[in-house]
């Protein structure tokens, strides 16, 4: 009598699965990690935008910012608004917006009130799961410490 001798063992069935759980394993590391990375990329963009966007609204608005060191606060939502910028879409959730808190302070690095003056943008993005931030070092202690905002210079 001839067996028929098709399929596969159970030695074979828990290699190839062992096998299959490894390079799953390996594929979503890799997919999570690319994900994080892209969400912070869209984040540095949304304040690159943000930024140019306020140096728009300054230069058609016509503002100067006197030398007395004083600033200027420009919302997210005005530039929103005054179609400077598109909605900032939070990159975590898709369903909610970085304009709540969200600004661009505008201070005067150097000039005389002219439009070749230089200017200091600190842009801060407020997300749900995402504050814009940099490291900022100490002048007392030497060390670097946690600032709100991001620097821009024009």
């Amino acid at each position: 009598m001839k067996l028929n001798q098709k399929g596969f063992t159970m030695v074979e069935l828990l290699a190839a699965v062992a096998i299959l759980s490894i390079l799953s394993g390996v594929a979503i590391t890799a997919v999570t990690k690319y994900q994080v990375k892209a969400r912070q990329e869209s984040y540095k963009a949304m304040e690159s935008s943000a930024f140019s966007a306020a140096q728009n609204y300054i230069q058609e608005r016509g503002i100067i910012i006197p030398n007395d060191g004083s600033t200027i606060e420009i919302e997210i939502e005005d530039l929103v608004e005054g179609g400077y910028l598109p909605n900032l879409q939070d990159p975590s959730s898709k369903s909610s917006y970085c304009h709540s808190g969200s600004k661009v302070t505008v201070s005067k690095k150097k000039g005389s009130g002219t439009k070749l003056d230089k200017y200091t943008y600190l842009v801060v993005i407020k997300c749900k799961n995402y504050n814009s931030s940099h490291y900022e070092t100490n002048a007392i202690t030497g060390n670097k410490e946690l600032k709100p905002g991001v620097y821009y210079y024009s």
